[in-house]
């Protein structure tokens, strides 16, 4: 007698597999195959993406029976995002000798709101926060103003970013808070602001939210009344920033001074340009605090610093002295008079007679050194003897050093 039987057969229940994820979660899942034919069915697995761990690599599975094939799908290299891979198993089915089964996952996180705030540049007391969903995976969104639900408008299609616009007129402290969930989980945001009125022509200071960084103004600073609003770290961020002041664009008559918390021996404020670069102003510290004189608000940060100015004015004796015909005259513009300071420089004899004016312009603060030539105004060489360098900045420092020429 003749005994006829039929090759192994494969069957899969399915052949790809989706799955929606939490980050940086592992996940065990499965698939099944079943034997359709007479003869055992041998299986193997023949490749799998690293992320793919098979609990049984190859194994057996007898006529008409099925078996259930585990593996685990590890996510901790991975971001949010979508993903795709492929498992690619060996039969001795010889009509599926090779069979595949794609694996695609989504993989989400709790939401990740990044908020920014502008001001309005049209109408005063007015700003706009921005929140942007960095992850695309919002499904509520809710932003309150002091208890106040506040509207959003999303800006454009699918941006994932959403627009709220606020008036604030009292000066004080404002709160926001942002709650944002998806079927992972929520997230509460809260963010302040301080506003504050400086009025032009009295002297006026303001501070940020945890009273760490400070914007203070002399009388003669503003032209009129300017609302400042200060923003915390939180909402600095996306200019990569410490704090943010917010004006209505209003020129300063004068430098104003800008101070906080100094976080190492050698820093210096930065200050944000307008092409988003941050520029170094020249900083002093006392060992607590960094503070720095500016033209301009906007957006600032510590980093080292580089410049060094020195903190008080001073005039140095010359050198050399005696001299013939040239000597040189060091001196410093302290940081602690201010930016732009008018400066006087003068050559006077003994009877009080300036015989040459060798500067008469405005100075940041700084280190610096002039040289006289022995030369009065009209370029003739002066007659030896004793005479007097004078320094005088607009900020009332005056001092003067004798020096003896020598013919």
């Amino acid at each position: 007698f003749q005994v006829t039987t039929s090759a192994a057969f494969v069957e899969l229940n399915t052949d790809s597999i989706a799955v929606e994820m939490e980050r940086y979660a592992n996940m065990d899942t499965l698939f099944s195959m079943k034997n359709l034919g007479l003869t055992d069915l041998r299986w193997n697995m023949v490749a799998a993406p690293d992320w793919i761990t098979l609990v049984i690599e190859s194994d057996t599975i007898g006529y008409q029976d099925s078996a259930d094939v585990e593996f685990n799908i590890d996510l901790s290299e991975f971001t949010v995002g979508a993903y795709g891979g492929e498992i690619r198993i060996a039969t001795n089915d010889p009509l599926q000798d090779t069979i595949s089964i794609a694996v695609t996952m989504g993989i989400d996180d709790i939401p990740t709101p990044v908020l920014a705030m502008y001001k309005n540049p049209a109408y005063p007391g007015f700003y706009e926060m921005m929140i942007v969903d960095s992850l695309g995976m919002l499904d509520t969104l809710i932003l309150t103003h002091d208890g106040d639900t506040l509207e959003l408008t999303e800006v454009g299609v699918e941006s994932f970013s959403y627009l709220a616009t606020v008036e604030i007129s009292a000066e004080g402290l404002n709160s926001f808070e942002i709650y944002a969930s998806n079927w992972v989980g929520d997230t509460t945001i809260t963010t302040e602001i301080t506003v504050s009125l400086a009025k032009g022509g009295a002297s006026w200071l303001a501070r940020s939210p945890d009273d760490q960084f400070e914007v203070s103004g002399s009388a003669g600073s503003l032209n009129s009344n300017l609302q400042l609003a200060i923003l915390d770290t939180i909402l600095s961020a996306a200019d990569n920033a410490r704090y943010k002041v917010l004006t209505d664009g209003m020129t300063l008559a004068e430098p104003v001074l800008v101070s906080m918390p100094a976080a190492g021996d050698n820093q210096a404020i930065y200050i944000q340009d307008m092409n988003g670069k941050f520029i170094e102003l020249p900083s002093v510290t006392d060992g607590e605090r960094v503070s720095a004189w500016t033209e301009g608000m906007g957006a600032f940060k510590l980093g080292p610093r580089t410049i060094i100015v020195p903190e008080k004015s001073q005039l140095s004796q010359n050198y050399p002295n005696p001299f013939n015909p040239i000597t040189t005259i060091d001196y410093d513009i302290g940081f602690l008079d201010g930016l732009n300071q008018s400066i006087e420089f003068g050559i006077y004899n003994i009877l009080g007679q300036e015989v040459r004016t060798l500067m008469n312009t405005q100075l940041q603060p700084g280190r610096y050194s002039v040289t006289w030539d022995g030369l009065d105004n009209h370029g003739k060489q002066v007659s030896g003897g004793i005479y007097f360098a004078r320094l005088m900045t607009g900020q009332g420092y005056a001092n003067t050093v004798k020096m003896l020429l020598l013919r």
